[in-house]
């Protein structure tokens, strides 16, 4: 006798693949999802991390440059930030057009100074930017130059490593006593995401001209002058051999 329908061996059956299929596909939804929010965390921190170098890359590029090295600014130090954890603190003078404040008078020297800071809000390390007028060769008191303009430059970069390299080697400080320029400056920045899952890493090198001071173009002066310039050879001829007569002149 046939009978109609299904038992229940193939109903536990088919409850078991539609479950398969089911947690199969939740898998692989998940996953999409996942790898989606990941790529847009990357993009993210690729875009602010462009955007921070771009910014670094372009006040180094300006840099102001004096041949008396005390009259410019390129320090690099260690500063104790939040947990007794020294970070790194950037500063220098640049040259730029865009104002610090709108209404006061400014001239075209800016003290720069980046640095990694906490903030209050997110309790999360940023990369700041400080931003102030500055005259070169005038001493102005710490606590009026300290104030400027201070704003995050990438919420998401946490960490900053800046070398100099002096012609021979790598250092992670440079003050006044150097008494010059660095040759190559490397700057080394790492963003990450709320999850730590996202990080990216960018490193940007900037190559600072070596400035000519007053001794060397002196010198290259010295040097030009002491240079005669070269006679036509008819000129040279006459003065060296004017009793000598021209090849097949009868004497």
């Amino acid at each position: 006798m046939r009978r109609n329908g299904f038992t229940f061996i193939e109903l536990m059956i088919a409850v078991v693949i539609g479950a398969f299929i089911t947690v199969t596909a939740a898998a692989a939804m998940r996953g999409i999802v996942s790898g989606r929010q990941t790529h847009q965390h990357l993009t993210e921190l690729s875009d602010e991390m462009r955007y921070a170098c771009g910014l670094i890359k372009n006040d180094l590029n300006n840099i102001y440059r004096n041949s008396d090295f005390r009259n410019a600014k390129f320090e690099l130090s260690y500063l104790n930030g939040d947990g007794d954890i020294s970070v790194q603190c950037l500063t220098f003078y640049t040259v730029s057009r865009k104002k610090a404040r709108l209404i006061q008078p400014e001239g075209d020297v800016y003290e720069v100074e980046y640095t990694i800071k906490s903030a209050l809000e997110t309790n999360r390390s940023v990369l700041t930017r400080r931003y102030c007028p500055v005259v070169p060769g005038v001493l102005v008191a710490e606590d009026v130059r300290a104030k400027g303009i201070l704003a995050p430059v990438a919420e998401s970069v946490t960490a900053m490593k800046v070398r100099c390299y002096n012609g021979t080697e790598w250092t992670d400080e440079w003050n006044e006593e150097n008494g010059r320029f660095p040759q190559l400056v490397e700057i080394v920045l790492l963003a990450a995401q709320n999850d730590e899952k996202s990080k990216l890493m960018r490193s940007i090198f900037i190559t600072i001209p070596r400035l000519k001071s007053a001794q060397d173009e002196t010198d290259q002066q010295g040097e030009n002058d002491s240079q005669e310039e070269p006679a036509d050879y008819e000129s040279y001829m006459s003065d060296h051999f004017s009793d000598t007569p021209d090849e097949g002149a009868v004497r």
